[in-house]
């Protein structure tokens, strides 16, 4: 949460700014992750396993603005204007280049319609199927109640 404050705040581009540090941290943060998890996951080092691969970067994105593009009443956007979602892309766009997405494989790049339009086709064809399993959400849900717990005590799985 702190990082997502130091994006939304500070200049990204400003390598004195709280955002730039935090941006060159996460991304210092996935490179360590990838490095380990290719190295335990991968014994041949191949490039079709990797774990942090841009496509997982671009699913990453999606769940930090996909669901609040498609369903924008459902998560309180729902006066939201067609600026205030133009304004939201481009500010993931930025953050998306900034932690290392190439363009090509950046959820929001392209159009307004066309960010839209793949938010649903992520959602539809990656994130829903992986919804329907049980161990998932529960795994998930976990995850996120233990994170919670770092800022808030009383955050308790159970």
């Amino acid at each position: 949460m702190v990082h997502l404050r130091n994006w939304f705040t500070y200049d990204p581009f400003d390598p004195l700014s709280k955002a730039y540090k935090s941006l060159s941290a996460v991304t210092g943060y996935h490179h360590q992750v990838a490095v380990k998890m290719n190295r335990e996951s991968s014994p041949n080092g191949s490039a079709d396993d990797l774990w942090l691969s841009q496509h997982r970067m671009c699913d990453s994105q999606f769940t930090f603005m996909g669901m609040m593009t498609i369903f924008p009443a459902v998560f309180g956007f729902n006066h939201f204007t067609s600026e205030d979602f133009a304004a939201m892309f481009h500010f993931w766009r930025v953050i998306g280049h900034c932690l290392g997405i190439e363009d090509r494989f950046n959820l929001c790049s392209g159009s307004d319609d066309e960010v839209i339009d793949l938010c649903r086709t992520v959602y539809r064809k990656e994130f829903l199927p992986k919804l329907d399993s049980l161990a998932i959400g529960l795994e998930m849900s976990r995850s996120i109640a233990l994170g919670f717990q770092q800022m808030n005590p009383f955050v308790n799985y159970q």
